[in-house]
């Protein structure tokens, strides 16, 4: 494939690169049927995801994203992994975690050279992630709390997808719209 950006020149169009998850798929020959590529959406609404814990149909995860200093109103990280003033259940992460892990020393803003940015290499990525109770087959819904909610928690959905988790959803809005849906 090519594509013309406002030139007569072209450039290839290289695709994605795949998660691990997706390249040993891939190597082994499955390859998803159009239903399944399309998927459901990506992004879900507060109503969504209170029936979801309402119903408690199937295994799930809600995982808040949070910089420490970014704690609404003097609220502080917890030192559990479960969060108090979040959505009930919700495992609280730095969004660095999945660059460093439980490294903490290496989060953001203690990067010293750029790629300390980047993620996990991919089998130290999917143990961090299962460190979380988190495997390939389980709904997750991230939400971001803070100034930079968006950011993280869009960050962290990617790295949950690049690690091969199939299901990962975007709560609309984060932890605000959760309030003002009622919830907390």
């Amino acid at each position: 494939r090519s594509s013309s950006v406002g030139s007569e020149q072209a450039w290839p169009l290289a695709p994605p690169p795949l998660g691990p998850k997706q390249a040993r798929m891939e190597a082994d020959g499955v390859v998803p049927s159009p239903d399944q590529a399309a998927g459901p959406s990506l992004l879900v609404d507060p109503a969504w995801l209170q029936g979801l814990m309402l119903r408690q149909e199937r295994r799930f995860v809600i995982l808040e994203v949070l910089f420490p200093g970014e704690a609404a109103q003097g609220e502080h990280m917890p030192s559990s992994p479960t969060c108090r003033r979040c959505i009930p259940g919700a495992v609280s992460v730095h969004p660095s975690y999945f660059e460093a892990g439980a490294d903490v020393a290496r989060y953001y803003p203690n990067y010293s050279t750029p790629q300390d940015g980047n993620l996990l290499p991919d089998e130290l990525l999917c143990d961090t992630v299962a460190q979380l109770g988190i495997t390939s087959d389980t709904l997750v819904v991230v939400y971001g709390k803070g100034c930079a909610h968006t950011m993280g928690a869009c960050r962290a959905q990617w790295a949950l997808m690049y690690s091969g988790v199939r299901e990962v959803r975007l709560l609309d809005g984060g932890f605000s719209a959760w309030e003002r849906h009622g919830g907390g």
